[in-house]
């Protein structure tokens, strides 16, 4: 699959570079272990579509944002399909954030941007705001289950506590 994107992609401003000169630039940073491992092969191939279709880092995040969100929400939910659709938002979060990243430095690095601080804010923002509504949701789902308060808090001081 990653050939056919190369292939979209592979103009005349893509000379200097091969597919591998690529990756090694625009996958260099972030962290190993296995959903790590698993979204970077995934946002590869996404990256190369946002570069096609001149896609700024900051909306990609914007859309992290929405997944992130909505998926934490979900977490909230008893039913096993809304946690099915969490997973599943979470995880696609978890890959836009990478995508976002690549986009950033292939905007610095290949097309020699200037930027500024508000993508790194904006990315920053979403994983302050992501993580304590997600823990907030977990403690309100054994709330929902269990009855006893103590959860509900439980996940609030947790939530903030890692923010």
């Amino acid at each position: 699959m990653n050939a056919i994107l190369w292939t979209l992609i592979n103009n005349r401003r893509f000379n200097v570079l091969n597919k591998e000169n690529l990756r090694t630039v625009i996958q260099s940073g972030g962290g190993s272990g296995y959903i790590s491992d698993m979204t970077r092969k995934l946002s590869f191939g996404i990256s190369l579509i946002c570069i096609r279709l001149k896609i700024h880092s900051n909306t990609i995040t914007a859309a992290s944002l929405f997944f992130a969100v909505f998926g934490a929400i979900l977490q909230s939910f008893n039913d096993l399909k809304y946690l099915h659709l969490s997973i599943l938002f979470i995880l696609l979060y978890n890959i836009l954030d990478h995508v976002d990243g690549e986009l950033a430095r292939y905007e610095k690095v290949i097309k020699k941007e200037k930027k500024g601080l508000d993508g790194p804010y904006f990315d920053a923002l979403v994983h302050y705001f992501f993580t304590p509504l997600l823990f907030f949701s977990i403690g309100l789902a054994a709330y929902h289950t269990n009855g006893n308060e103590g959860a509900l808090w439980c996940g609030l001081i947790i939530g903030m506590w890692l923010s």
